[in-house]
């Protein structure tokens, strides 16, 4: 939006991924707590830095920002205050949650199953619109395998890998993956796959992956800047969500051209098209294992659905497409059209 020419202040907070992706790309960013009780404490702080620069919209991303933004918005005078409500979760304070979401000139959601949720919670509306999640398309793009991080990883050159990237929270399917791989080993198939899993709080599974005996063919990457080199290394990437507003993750390794088993749950059904991947039940190794062996069977399938599914993203949920519907809720909103 900034390349477009519009004025985009940042509020983050202070040492955050989002402060220092700020500062790199020269976006104008202002550190305030937005966390606990100290997020009340940048109330005033955020009123004051509105009223020095006045703003026509305040947009804010999360549950404690929306507070803050409320309260910062009616002070300071900002005429139009926007939520994203990123997830699924049902609202936990019931009509102060209400009330703030009433609130706002527009509220939206990254699909339509999530604006469905919000429906169920109470709130409805034609000020309540989807705009999906993207990928960035230019960044999560088809590349050559990266061979040195492949070396560093352990991961063997030529051997198939079934990847994940997430938080690696129970909610995402990971005692799943474990089991599938369990399942998938057992048959032997030829070439025998390797499983990386990208992401955070890896020892909580590492003891089940020993009890398995799975723990010498499972790759835990832990966080890393460079997404994209590590989905370079995933031929198949697995996306077991028990639930899911969407799947980001999910729309990065489809723009990669990456062949895509995911549950059959919520917002995964918006991403992931019966032409582009495969969906499988939630909590069902057996069928998450079915799926893959039947991907590693056919690599000319595979690649049949990473290249429909790098089509689906680019034209569905890509970062340009975000932008340009999430511009056009800002005109409606600035000319008080519906």
């Amino acid at each position: 939006m900034a390349e477009r020419g519009h004025d985009v202040r940042v509020v983050a907070h202070p040492r955050s991924a989002l402060e220092e992706r700020c500062q790199r790309d020269g976006v104008e960013v202002l550190p305030l707590p937005m966390r606990g009780w100290r997020a009340h404490v940048s109330t005033l702080p955020l009123v004051r830095a509105l009223r020095k620069r006045p703003a026509d919209i305040l947009h804010c991303h999360g549950a404690r920002d929306h507070q803050l933004a409320a309260l910062a918005a009616r002070w300071a005078g900002v005429p139009h205050l926007i939520r994203t409500k990123h997830n699924h979760t049902t609202l936990r304070s019931g009509p102060f949650s209400r009330f703030l979401y009433e609130r706002c000139a527009r509220v939206i959601t990254v699909s339509d199953y999530a604006r469905e949720q919000l429906r169920r919670d109470g709130v409805a509306g034609a000020h309540v619109q989807t705009v999906r999640d993207a990928a960035a398309v230019s960044r999560f793009a088809p590349r050559p395998r990266d061979a040195d991080l492949a070396r560093k990883l352990g991961l063997p050159e030529g051997a198939p890998v079934v990847g994940h990237v997430s938080r690696l929270s129970p909610r995402k399917g990971i005692e799943q993956i474990l089991r599938a791989a369990r399942i998938l080993l057992d048959r032997s198939p030829e070439p025998s796959p390797w499983f990386l899993l990208l992401g955070g709080d890896a020892g909580r599974w590492q003891p089940l992956a020993r009890q398995l005996g799975i723990a010498d063919r499972v790759v835990w990457g832990g966080f890393h800047e460079d997404v994209p080199a590590v989905l370079s290394l995933i031929d198949i990437f697995v996306y077991p969500s028990h639930q899911e507003a969407l799947g980001m993750a999910v729309l990065e390794a489809m723009a990669m051209q990456i062949s895509v088993v995911a549950t059959d749950v919520g917002g995964l059904r918006e991403a992931v098209a019966s032409d582009t991947g495969v969906l499988v039940p939630p909590g069902d190794p057996s069928a998450l294992a079915d799926a893959v062996a039947g991907l590693l069977r056919d690599p000319e399938r595979r690649a049949r659905l990473g290249r429909a599914a790098r089509e689906r993203v680019t034209l569905h949920f890509s970062d340009r497409a975000l932008v340009e519907q999430t511009l056009a809720i800002y005109e409606e909103v600035l000319k008080g059209t519906s």
